[in-house]
């Protein structure tokens, strides 16, 4: 019996080990263990950074003009913005993948590469604040939502700034992007002429063309506004190491 009671007494202590050390190592991960939900002042100080940014990119370019000209950049034959005649590509839907080397695509790209270490890039979308489910003029179909520019890149942090835009009925479309004169002004403050780089053919408050953000339809009490647009610009970037 002896010797029974003394092998049962040794397995209950290896037990008792087992079950100690078992113990011990939970008490030591859960104690050295980083919780993940823990905030990272450098990468909010680098959002809050982007974000001032890109805020300040399209004040400043509503602010002077050089915005309004790239929505404006209608190649209303082919239904799409102007892209191929200077150095820009087309997404499918019209928009842009590329910015071609107009003065609101060099800003773009000015940011960007600034943030290059970062892998920053821009998704810009322009939703219509009336009439937003009319159809065009021409063969393609609008939607609720234009992505008026997409390099296809969505990774990492996302930072979103919204602002909005009054398109007038007067706004001509600019011919294609090759034939341009940059720095061109509003063609209502000219003499009441349009400058030579708008097509005096379309305009916004024109019938019939194919632009992807329709007229207000009623829904706003104006003869001289074509529509608002909400501009949504969403900036990715990776967190520096």
């Amino acid at each position: 019996m002896d010797g029974t009671n003394r092998a049962q007494t040794h397995t209950l202590e290896a037990v008792l080990s087992a079950i100690l050390v078992a113990v011990t190592i939970v008490v030591f991960i859960s104690s050295t263990t980083i919780p993940l939900s823990v905030d990272d002042p450098t990468i909010e100080g680098l959002n809050s950074d982007i974000e001032t940014e890109v805020e300040s990119l399209i004040d400043e370019s509503k602010a002077d003009g050089t915005f309004k000209e790239a929505l404006l950049e209608w190649d209303d034959d082919d239904e799409r913005m102007n892209s191929t005649e200077s150095g820009g590509f087309a997404l499918p839907h019209g928009g842009y993948e590329q910015f071609p080397s107009h003065d609101f695509g060099s800003k773009v790209s000015a940011l960007e590469e600034e943030y290059e270490e970062e892998s920053l890039s821009m998704m810009i979308s322009l939703t219509p604040v009336y009439n937003g489910s009319a159809v065009s003029g021409g063969t393609a179909e609008r939607q609720d939502r234009f992505v008026f520019y997409d390099p296809e890149i969505t990774r990492g942090e996302r930072i979103t700034v919204t602002r909005e835009i009054v398109l007038y009925e007067d706004y001509h479309f600019y011919q294609p992007a090759a034939t341009l004169t940059r720095g061109a002004t509003d063609p209502s403050v000219v003499n009441n002429e349009p400058p030579e780089d708008y097509d005096d053919g379309i305009y916004l408050g024109s019938d019939g063309h194919s632009y992807p953000i329709p007229d207000h339809g009623g829904e706003l009490d104006s003869e001289q506004i074509y529509n608002v647009v909400e501009v949504e610009i969403v900036a990715w970037h990776l967190a520096g190491e």
